[in-house]
């Protein structure tokens, strides 16, 4: 494999060949990281592809600009590996960015590796150790941990770079426990003519593959999408969001366009189980559609209740969470109970100002069924 700094001018990620690398580390830790990533590309010379990596300064970690897009790149990547500093415990930034691509990567299976600039039997290593090591297991990730001595990890490296192999083979077409590729699909996962299929994109990518799908292979997709509201620091914001964040319905002929669709722009696979890629019946995607009828956006108003949790995102009081006491359409305002002060308070506020705590699809579904 050849090793690459990943960059936009460089040719887009190949999932079947290439293996991408995300590292975030300091200066203290750059040199040891960058010593391990060049004994992995030694390791894996007979291998064809790319060995993309990608580094981010653990301190840009800090500002919530880039906190996201780096989340967003090591849920795409199939090692994330992190430069541990002295410290009992990993800082809070840093933690907060390996939870945010835990959430995206969906339990996508990886690798993570953890750098310490000390011996790893150090008593300020093991905490941060011991950290990582959980969050691996929560996101069903391979566990390395490497020393500053280069010579007594030899032997971790090599281990490391038969699991990296392995996932290499995984995704490339036929490869055993990855997507199904250019093999013929057993009878049992085939549909005759036109069927629905869900297919798995990467994080933050549902619009490009939708796009991809529908101008370059021709194919009806269907991609719901709400609008709604959160409450953020600068007030209500309000964004488009995918109804299924990661996924999509593509339509097609399965025998004809599975390679074509495997190999798309920001497509991983179609959901599969095994070896059997089942079909999404036409009665469900017919009930969406019908919420959905056209491409527009489908906007999510919120129905406040009296006792519901709410956020205020805007005026004087705004980021405060509060309780719904009591409606005031006529006023277009609702009166919330805020502890203030260690007490509680009764408070007017505008209603366009209140945002309903609700964050998961299964929280909107009674909402959603409501404005249909």
């Amino acid at each position: 494999m050849d090793l690459v700094l990943k960059t936009p001018e460089n040719a887009p990620y190949r999932g079947e060949k290439d293996f991408s690398v995300v590292i975030a580390c300091d200066d203290t830790t750059a040199v040891r990281v960058c010593e391990i990533l060049q004994l992995l590309n030694e390791n894996l010379q007979q291998e064809e592809g790319r060995l993309l990596y990608q580094l981010w300064r653990l301190e840009t970690l800090a500002f919530v600009e880039m906190q996201e897009p780096a989340a967003v790149e090591a849920a795409a990547a199939d090692m994330i590996t992190i430069g541990v500093r002295d410290g009992r415990e990993l800082q809070g930034m840093v933690a907060d960015w390996i939870k945010r691509w835990m959430d995206l990567r969906a339990g996508r299976p990886g690798v993570l590796v953890a750098v310490v600039e000390a011996e790893l039997e150090a008593e300020d290593a093991q905490g941060k150790l011991a950290q990582l090591r959980a969050a691996a297991a929560l996101g069903h990730l391979d566990f390395f941990a490497l020393g500053d001595q280069v010579g007594r990890d030899a032997g971790l490296v090599r281990r490391l770079s038969e699991r990296v192999r392995k996932l290499i083979l995984t995704q490339r077409p036929g490869g055993q426990g990855g997507s199904p590729g250019g093999r013929k699909l057993p009878a049992e996962t085939q549909a005759e003519g036109l069927a629905w299929y869900c297919a798995r994109t990467n994080p933050k990518h549902e619009h490009i593959a939708a796009v991809h799908l529908r101008k370059n292979l021709n194919l009806e997709v269907f991609q719901p999408q709400l609008r709604v509201e959160h409450a953020t620091r600068r007030g209500i914001v309000r964004v488009v969001e995918p109804l299924f964040p990661g996924y999509i319905f593509v339509r097609c002929v399965l025998e004809q366009c599975l390679d074509d669709i495997q190999h798309a722009n920001g497509v991983q696979h179609l959901v599969h189980f095994g070896h059997r890629i089942p079909t999404v019946p036409d009665s469900v995607v017919a009930e969406l559609q019908e919420c959905f009828e056209t491409e527009d956006t489908l906007t999510l108003e919120d129905r406040i209740s009296p006792g519901d949790e709410v956020t205020i995102g805007e005026g004087a009081l705004s980021g405060m969470h509060a309780f719904v006491l009591r409606l005031m359409p006529a006023r277009k305002r609702v009166q919330v109970l805020i502890n203030i002060l260690g007490g509680s308070t009764p408070v007017e506020v505008d209603r366009s100002s209140v945002v309903l705590d609700k964050n998961t699809l299964a929280e909107m579904v009674p909402v959603l069924a409501a404005a249909n």
